[in-house]
């Protein structure tokens, strides 16, 4: 075998190794959100849930507050999972979303995370979360933190 043929060869062996390669990369499985899907859909994920409440809000852009404590909007939206002080049967869930069939206001949303409080005296009070955004069941804003009072930054997202 000539000399450049070997080189030819062994280029292409090198090429279809690395792309063997990368295709063995471990990909990151989706999220699994507990809830209803919608659009858009606010779904927040927490740990410390036997210790910690942390409680989910959105704002949509009529200016209606979802939360525990207003779980349905004039314009659709719904609080469908509430975690409360390790009553969690879905596990350290929260979720607000609007209808699937694209009907929710378009505009800006906003969403933030509050931490409601200890479930017990002695309990730990600090809990790191997650909070994903997403529409036709994609995410599309993923928003991490740390909590053990108050509330976290207020996020905003715009449905076009």
């Amino acid at each position: 075998m000539a000399k450049s043929t070997r080189s030819i060869l062994t280029m292409l062996i090198m090429v279809i190794t690395l792309i063997s390669l990368d295709g063995c990369k471990k990909k990151e499985a989706d999220p699994v959100l507990v809830g209803s899907p919608g659009n858009p859909r606010f779904n927040l994920q927490f740990d410390n849930e036997e210790n910690v409440d942390l409680d989910l809000y959105v704002t949509d852009p009529e200016g209606e507050t979802l939360s525990y404590q207003n779980a349905s909007s004039s314009s659709g939206g719904a609080l469908d999972v509430d975690c409360k002080c390790n009553d969690c049967p879905n596990g350290p869930n929260e979720n607000i979303f609007w209808p699937e069939d694209d009907s929710a206001p378009k505009g800006e949303y906003k969403v933030w995370v509050r931490y409601y409080g200890r479930c017990n005296a002695s309990s730990n009070k600090i809990s790191n979360f997650t909070v994903r955004v997403t529409n036709n069941k994609k995410v599309i804003d993923t928003y991490t933190g740390t909590l053990s009072t108050g509330k976290s930054t207020i996020w905003t997202y715009t449905k076009r």
